[in-house]
């Protein structure tokens, strides 16, 4: 593991492969390298006019020996629907691999301690529903019992099959963004599958960071994962809630990418996964 980390740290910089990917050179991505078995890691730069964009993503293969995901629970009979926490607390308490943010929530910001929290929009985690779908969040991505992801624009009324949902908003469409071109650059935490459905993945942007990265616009967000190999994406809470942890370091959890704050945001909600050792 520790040899893994180290050959990520830095960028060798490479195209994106063009038969999985966006054309466009601008997105420089590393070849992607394996951290556990059925998933792999890889980190991404693009200059532009207004500074550098930096990224870093996981790759799952869902068909992959031993892939199972986990969501942050709902917290019974205390307020509001979830009890916040960080990424490393979540993957940590749960024994994860991996980990990262997912729906918007209210109230916002502690970085510090817990508190009831209520999540935004539609939300399934581990096969119980525990939050209404919202006008507000208008798509949901969704992963069922046998690993298949899919989006939704309305509530399902068979939720039998369902393991995970997350309302978000709407990203990249068949392979094309959703959104027009503009400057609204922040954080992001996003969330494609590939066109065969095989693989989900998981991206977060860096932002508010004019020497390391100013962030992505909606439009741009669904570029990158167009790029990483996305057809079909969704985009998640993000600003200082995005964050990617993975197994490791000191603790036990290593914070992959670097929140806008500088440390990790108690988050309402997380999607975790495990995953075996490397052979």
């Amino acid at each position: 593991m520790k040899g893994f980390l180290a050959s990520i740290t830095g960028f060798a910089l490479i195209l994106a492969f063009p038969s999985f990917g966006h054309s466009d050179d601008s997105f420089q991505i590393d070849g992607w390298k394996p951290a556990f078995r059925g998933v792999e890691m890889t980190r991404g730069k693009r200059e532009t006019a207004e500074g550098p964009e930096a990224i870093i993503a996981v790759r799952i293969d869902l068909r992959a020996e031993g892939i199972r995901f986990l969501a942050t629970e709902d917290n019974g009979d205390a307020p509001l629907e979830t009890d916040g926490e960080n990424a490393a607390q979540f993957l940590k308490r749960n024994d994860l691999q991996f980990a990262i943010n997912t729906a918007f929530f209210t109230p916002c910001c502690r970085y510090f301690g817990s508190e009831p929290l209520d999540l935004i929009g539609f939300a399934v985690s581990q096969g119980k529903k525990i939050s209404s779908w919202s006008s507000a969040k208008p798509v949901a991505i969704t992963i069922s019992r046998d690993k298949k992801v899919g989006f939704v624009r309305s509530e399902p009324k068979n939720l039998d099959d369902l393991w995970f949902a997350c309302a978000g908003m709407e990203l990249l469409v068949d392979g094309k963004p959703a959104t027009e071109p503009n400057d609204n650059r922040h954080p992001r935490t996003a969330v494609g599958v590939t066109k065969d459905g095989r693989h989900l993945i998981l991206l977060v942007i860096d932002g508010r960071q004019p020497k390391h990265s100013i962030g992505a616009s909606l439009h741009d967000t669904a570029r990158w994962l167009f790029a990483l190999g996305a057809h079909d994406g969704i985009n998640l809470d993000g600003g200082g809630s995005t964050i990617l942890v993975i197994e490791g370091g000191i603790g036990g959890a290593r914070i992959l990418n670097q929140p806008s704050a500088g440390l990790p945001r108690v988050n309402a909600a997380h999607l975790g996964g495990f995953a075996e050792a490397l052979p």
